[in-house]
C-alpha cells in the first residue's frame, strides 16, 4: 500500500522525465539504449579534454584580435586626421576664392564608442563671418553659403570620373568672385561632367552645350520641357532672353560672349 502511495505522488515527476525522454529520442533520432550510449560518449570526451585549456585559447585569440582591431582603429583615426587637416586648406582656399573671404572651416574629431565606423565622431564646423564662433555647420550656414561649400568639397575631395550637378551655385555672387566660381566649373569640367542650372549669361556661354527648360500649364497642370539648343543662333537667342532685351547692344554683347567664351 505504502508503495502505490509513493508511485502516485511521485507520478508527475514521472511523467515529466518521460515526456524529457521521449523529446531526445525525437531529437537526436535515437533510441534509449543509444541515447545512453551516446551520453557515456560525450562523458568520455569531456573527461578526455580538458575544458578550461580550451576556453583559455579561445580567449587569448579573442584578446589578440581584439588588439589588433584597436591598432587599425588608432591607424584610421590617424589617418583621418591628416587627411582633415588637408580639405581643411582646400576648403578654406577655394571659399575665399568664391567671395567667403571670412569664411571659416574646422573638422571636429571627438573619441566615440569603438563601431564599424571606427573611434572617431566627426563635426563639420562653419562660420561664415569673423565674428561668428565655429558652429554645426547645418545650423549656421545659408543657402547661398552652403552651394559654394559643397562646390569646395566635392571639387578638393572628387578625383575620379563622376557628374556634378549645379543649381543656381551662381546666386548671389558677382564681380571677381563670380568669375572665380566660373572659372573653378570650368577646371572641374576637364575631369568630370558638370550640369549647371544658371540665369547668368556669362556662365551659360561657357557650356560646352546649352539646354533650355521651358515650364507650360496645360489645363491647370504643370509640364516640365527640356530642348538642346543645338544652333549658335539658338544660344545667342537663349542668352539674349537671359540678359533681358532684344536691342543691338544686348546681340552684340551675346555674340561676343559666345565667340570669346563658349568652350
Amino acid at each position: 500500500m505504502q508503495e502505490i502511495e509513493n508511485y502516485e505522488s511521485n507520478l508527475p515527476e514521472i511523467q515529466k522525465r518521460l515526456f524529457f525522454l521521449k523529446n531526445l529520442e525525437r531529437t537526436f533520432s535515437l533510441d534509449l539504449t543509444h541515447l545512453i550510449e551516446k551520453r557515456d560518449q560525450l562523458k568520455t570526451y569531456f573527461q578526455q579534454n580538458d575544458q578550461g585549456y580550451e576556453i583559455g585559447r579561445i580567449k587569448s585569440q579573442i584578446e589578440n584580435l581584439q588588439s589588433n582591431l584597436n591598432s587599425l582603429f588608432v591607424i584610421q583615426s590617424t589617418e583621418r586626421k591628416k587627411i582633415a587637416k588637408q580639405l581643411q586648406n582646400s576648403v578654406m582656399l577655394i571659399l575665399s576664392n568664391l567671395g567667403l573671404e571670412n569664411a571659416n572651416f574646422s573638422i571636429q574629431f571627438s573619441e566615440c564608442k569603438p563601431s564599424g565606423d571606427g573611434i572617431d565622431d566627426i563635426s563639420f564646423l562653419f562660420s561664415a563671418n569673423p565674428d561668428q564662433t565655429l558652429a554645426p555647420l547645418s545650423n549656421v550656414i545659408s543657402g547661398g553659403e552652403m552651394s559654394r561649400f559643397l562646390l569646395a568639397i566635392k571639387s578638393s575631395i572628387s578625383k575620379q570620373p563622376n557628374t556634378f550637378f549645379l543649381d543656381e551655385i551662381d546666386s548671389g555672387l558677382s564681380g571677381k568672385s563670380f568669375f572665380a566660381l566660373v572659372d573653378l566649373i570650368k577646371e572641374i569640367s576637364k575631369n568630370q561632367q558638370v550640369l549647371c542650372i544658371t540665369h547668368q549669361p556669362f556662365l551659360a556661354a561657357r557650356g560646352s552645350a546649352h539646354f533650355k527648360v521651358n515650364k507650360n500649364v496645360i489645363n491647370g497642370i504643370t509640364y516640365t520641357s527640356i530642348s538642346k539648343l543645338t544652333t549658335k543662333n539658338q544660344r545667342k537667342n537663349e542668352l539674349i532672353e537671359l540678359i533681358g532685351g532684344g536691342s543691338c547692344e544686348v546681340n552684340e554683347y551675346a555674340s561676343r560672349l559666345l565667340d570669346r567664351l563658349a568652350a
